[in-house]
């Protein structure tokens, strides 16, 4: 499997919320306390970065396994005081008399979390052009919500039938990359660059993070085959 097109990077829209109320005003008052979350998701690997980052240690708080529409019932009954969640909950919660200590944009370095689009190496070097033409399509996308931001996040808010006010809270979390981005350190980076792009290091890290929790069994440490550019330089220079 290859990345070959890194959709968008969370930033605000995950994060640590605390409830206003609970006396816990900084990531290292989290030690000894309960946090609700998905074990094994984006949300825990970002919470023990984050942690981490604090000098606290993950061991020494409680997660408590959640769902996130039950995280938001718990958080109206006064059941738990923090949570790492993403959006719509996330946002919820933080409007309900809750305190953010920290969001995905926080640990992006150490714990990139990404929407990527990926593929079959295989089939895609028998389906170039399909690829090629996916590709297109991500990137026309791309271009017409960075051009017409409004109509685009109506259009999101229909598919998903949510109201356009949610949907705009949710794509203010991320950072969308259009073609040309794909290419930086931050995306999926090009020739010699690929296997230090954060798109590589967010393979190497979340697999650091499992091997922790005990879903790997072995460490990959080099992603350098997974991350393939090449698809969208071909579209570029097909624009040309």
């Amino acid at each position: 499997m290859q990345a070959i097109w890194a959709q968008e990077l969370y930033n605000q829209d995950e994060g640590l919320v605390v409830r206003s109320d609970s006396g816990i005003s900084s990531v290292k008052a989290l030690a000894g306390k309960t946090i609700a979350l998905v074990l094994g998701s984006t949300s825990e690997y970002a919470l023990d970065a984050t942690l981490t980052k604090a000098g606290v240690n993950p061991s020494s708080v409680h997660k408590l396994n959640m769902t996130p529409p039950a995280m938001r019932t718990a958080w109206l009954n006064k059941s738990i005081d923090a949570a790492y969640v993403w959006d719509p909950v996330f946002d919820a919660l933080r409007t309900s008399d809750g305190t953010v200590l920290g969001t995905d944009q926080d640990v992006e370095q150490e714990a990139p979390v990404y929407s990527l689009s990926v593929v079959n190496s295989t089939w895609a070097k028998s389906n170039a052009k399909l690829v090629q033409g996916f590709v297109q399509a991500q990137s026309e996308a791309v271009d017409y919500y960075q051009q017409h931001t409004q109509e685009a996040i109506a259009l999101m808010a229909k598919q998903d039938s949510i109201i356009v006010a949610t949907a705009t809270t949710e794509m203010t979390g991320f950072k969308v990359y259009d073609a040309q981005d794909q290419l930086t350190a931050d995306g999926l980076g090009e020739g010699s660059s690929i296997g230090s792009s954060l798109v590589a290091r967010s393979f190497v890290d979340s697999a650091a993070f499992m091997h922790s929790i005990g879903t790997l069994s072995t460490l990959p440490t080099d992603f350098t085959q997974n991350v393939n550019p090449t698809y969208v330089e071909d579209y570029l220079n097909s624009l040309k």
